[in-house]
């Protein structure tokens, strides 16, 4: 496809882009993310910095609601936006299948995406412009609980809060196609050169079978160089095409699926060499999160570009011989060679049972010396056994002899360790003593006879990162993909300095190198707040480069939703590399297990931790990553790299029975879906289904809604809040507002009698330095609540006074403790015991304090 220079129109070719991402789909190859290596040309940096408080995903497109009974299908979702200076046209092409033998009128909403201004609207069926009505938030909301009520399908929920257009669609034929085309503008929010765009791309809940299509193409322009390109939510899925400085096309495409989370796209613009940019989200008191990105100019002048050495080293064991292993290798290895530029210097070791060089030090990469190596490569045969240890080694001293100043080693082999040192540990300090230079080391694996772990840590260790090629995939196509991408390095030896901000929790624990074409971005937490120079520095060549950018942390930020959930995703990859190098431990599985339910990320892998009624046993969870080699082994090492690099809030492993909404996982047990977070006797606030005490409550807060539409059996923690949805009435249940009427049968606000006095668990627990002990009364009574530390002895005593029969659940009704004695004094961390006692009732808990 060729360059397109930005004269304000865009070229709307999109089937390249689409092709090539369903065929990569098809082969299996090696994603973009599979390797990633972060890449960043000189003077442009573009620092995204992200801080997000774990908010929903929310969904949404155009739907079609039928009368009851009746089944609507899509077929296909086709988006084309235009993004023209942060004018963003959307246009949106749906067809709608009748899956009923009669003819039907249906209701066609397309609910608003959140916080569009929009400036302008039009809608076509059939190619005719059909008069569409516009509905503000509070008549949508209307729309939507009418709908709950009449089909008693409460899927629709996720939208309360938000306007919407309607508009009738009449007459759908039986088993009949309708094709509804509608196109919108508005303009993208600014903050210093970050631009995000946000399409609603979920039907999950009103298509009755998988889409065949969904497609969404972004055609990009700028008069401002644009810098950074990124999708949160698709990054794996998302082709992006640079046309120069100024426009790009990004498609995402895929088939068969039912899509379940919105299409976003991130992008900076800055007329400097690298573009600084910086978002935070901080609910407070918590820490905020941040996610920096950096990305430098498209175009890389010559002088600008760090020259490298690359020492090529290749297995050609015999096992290489079988399936053309050695013939694919080969023609990779020559494609590396001639993509050499004119600066670099290299060697090529190759290795079976003992080791071979193309010349016995680095050569520079002129013409003639790389017509050598061609003929040298091309004269290379597989058989002997595998000798890694003095393949490395030898490497190694290549790169200690290397005239320029970055060293990478490009290591290939098919197998484990057969001649010479074979113990993995042994050839892990050997390579590493061996590395004094600081020489980057990337592995490629061969199938699946290989040693994962060997392989994961030689690269982990010096710098590098390990991909693998599985059988039925191009030994080529990956190795020189990824070649590609790391031949025109700018900067290394990273260091990222953010002055007087405490940051913590960083991801990756080390930054990589940069290369021409990418980008970095690093997630991590801060603590305090204000204003602060951030730093990023490193070696161009010989030379230290500083880039230097004015930032500010707030002490409160909300948005960005998906920050925190990439975040903990990064930290349980590393988390579970930790589990794979050294073995679980009981506080490595749990810390695991908690980020998971705090976050809403599952896996094949932590599903054990949270869907089973029983924790795994001792050993358990660390030995699904035990196996060094096979299928499992690659699978393992291929996802963990994957979590560790993670630029996607993962959607995870979702199913009949598991579901993730927003940060939260719901698991099924009968009827009722179950917030992943919830511990046995949590006291709940219950409320019937569809009462108007039901809708009352989403109208207070809408962000219930999302939760609630999961069905009309739902257990749920919001604001430090339980509630229980449940289809027939439940116990009468005030909430923190007094007023506030949550049993359709009791309208003037009255309690039941509870059926029993109960003490419920405190919470928060454990707690610092505060917290409340939730409990109900069968009867009238005097009530006193006794506290005691874990030597007996009687701390405090909170005196509850003459209470009537009743529950006493929220804050303003439980009773109180504020973590000091009678005295007034701060009591210490540990272990204490509370007691109720009234005139016939006495139940005891135990709860921590933990500073």
């Amino acid at each position: 496809m060729g360059k397109i220079k930005y004269d304000g129109c865009l070229s709307r070719d999109r089937s390249e882009g689409r092709s090539l991402i369903l065929e990569r789909r098809k082969r299996g190859c090696v994603s973009a993310k599979s390797m990633r290596t972060a890449r960043l040309p000189v003077l442009c940096f573009a620092i995204l910095s992200c801080i997000v408080a774990i908010a929903p995903k929310t969904h949404s497109d155009g739907i079609i609601i039928p009368p009851p009974g009746v089944q609507v299908a899509i077929k296909y979702h086709k988006v084309d936006v235009t993004i023209d200076n942060q004018i963003a046209t959307t246009m949106v092409d749906q067809v709608f299948i009748n899956q009923s033998p009669r003819e039907i009128e249906g209701t066609y909403i397309f609910p608003l995406p959140p916080g569009v201004t929009m400036t302008g609207f039009a809608m076509f069926v059939g190619g005719k412009r059909l008069e569409a009505e516009f509905l503000n938030s509070e008549q949508a909301s209307k729309i939507y609980e009418d709908i709950v009520r009449s089909r008693k399908d409460p899927a629709i929920l996720e939208y309360i809060g938000r306007g919407a257009f309607r508009a009738r669609v009449f007459p759908i034929m039986p088993w009949g196609e309708k094709r509804i085309q509608l196109e919108y503008s508005e303009v993208l929010s600014y903050d210093a050169g970050l631009c995000k765009y946000q399409y609603p791309l979920n039907t999950e809940k009103f298509s009755s079978m998988p889409l065949e299509e969904v497609e969404v193409a972004v055609f990009l322009g700028s008069r401002v160089p644009i810098k950074s390109i990124w999708s949160p939510s698709h990054e794996g899925g998302t082709v992006v095409e640079r046309q120069g400085e100024h426009s790009a096309k990004i498609i995402y495409a895929d088939e068969n699926i039912v899509p379940d989370i919105d299409f976003v796209l991130c992008y900076t613009v800055s007329e400097d060499d690298f573009g600084l940019n910086l978002m935070t989200y901080r609910e407070p008191p918590d820490d905020g999160f941040y996610v920096l990105m950096a990305a430098p100019k498209f175009e890389i002048a010559t002088e600008e570009v760090v020259n490298k050495s690359v020492i090529f080293v290749f297995d050609t064991s015999g096992s290489m011989g079988a399936d053309n292993k050695i013939g694919q290798a080969k023609e990779a290895l020559e494609f590396c060679v001639r993509k050499l530029n004119k600066g670099d210097e290299f060697n090529i070791i190759d290795f079976s049972t003992s080791m071979r060089k193309f010349k016995l030090e680095p050569v520079p990469a002129g013409a003639t010396e790389i017509q050598s190596a061609l003929q040298y490569i091309d004269a290379l045969n597989a058989a002997g056994g595998t000798n890694i240890n003095e393949a490395l080694i030898e490497a190694m001293d290549q790169a200690e002899v290397a005239a320029n100043p970055l060293s990478i080693i490009v290591f290939l082999t098919d197998g484990m360790p057969t001649v010479g040192v074979t113990m993995e540990q042994n050839i892990l300090k050997n390579v590493g003593n061996a590395n004094g230079t600081g020489t980057r080391l990337f592995a490629f694996g061969v199938g699946y006879d290989v040693n994962t772990h060997l392989l994961d840590d030689l690269a982990g260790d010096n710098g590098g990162v390990s991909a693998y090629v599985r059988p039925e995939e191009s030994i080529e196509v990956t190795v020189s993909s990824f070649f590609d991408k790391i031949s025109t390095p700018v900067l290394s030896n990273l260091e990222l300095d953010f002055g007087i901000i405490n940051t913590v929790d960083m991801y990756p624990t080390q930054l990589p190198d940069l290369f021409a074409g990418s980008q970095l971005k690093e997630f991590g937490r801060y603590r305090n707040s204000g204003g602060t120079t951030i730093t990023l520095s490193g070696m161009a060549g010989e030379t230290l480069e500083r880039f230097s950018y004015q930032a500010q942390f707030p002490v409160e930020s909300l948005g960005n939703d998906f920050i925190p959930r990439i975040w903990a995703a990064r930290k349980i990859g590393y988390l579970i590399e930790e589990v794979r190098r050294n073995g679980e431990t009981p506080e490595l599985v749990e810390e695991i297990r908690e980020l998971s339910v705090k976050y809403g990320i599952i896996n094949e892998y932590i599903s054990m931790l949270i869907l089973e009624d029983e924790p795994p046993p001792p050993g358990g969870f660390g030995q699904q990553f035990a196996a060094e080699s096979g299928k499992g082994a690659v699978d393992a090492s291929a996802n963990l790299r994957d979590w560790k690099d993670a630029s996607v809030a993962p959607s995870g492993a979702q199913g009949e029975n598991v579901k993730i909404v927003g940060s939260k996982i719901f698991v099924r047990k009968g009827n009722l879906w179950t917030d992943a977070g919830y511990e046995d006797e949590k006291p709940a606030i219950h409320v019937k289904y569809a009462s108007e005490a039901y809708f009352n409550l989403i109208a207070k807060d809408p962000e219930l809604g999302k939760y609630f539409a999961l069905g009309k059996d739902v257990l749920v923690q919001h604001k430090d809040e339980w509630y229980r949805v449940q289809d027939s009435p439940g116990m009468a249940v005030e909430t923190s507002d007094p007023k506030a009427d949550l049993n359709e049968s009791e309208p003037d606000g009255s309690e039941e009698k509870p059926p029993e006095t109960k003490l419920w668990q405190n919470y928060p627990n454990p707690f610092n330095p505060d917290t409340w002990i939730p409990y109900k009364l069968v009867n009238n009574s005097a009530a006193a609540m006794k506290i005691y530390d874990a030597g007996g002895k009687l701390i405090r005593t909170l005196k509850l006074g003459y209470k009537t029969a009743g529950i006493y659940v929220t804050k303003n009704r439980a009773a109180y403790w504020d973590g000091k004695n009678d005295s007034g004094e701060d009591v210490s961390s540990g272990v204490y015991f509370y007691i109720l006692e009234t005139d016939e009732f006495q139940s005891v808990k135990k709860m921590t304090l933990k500073k």
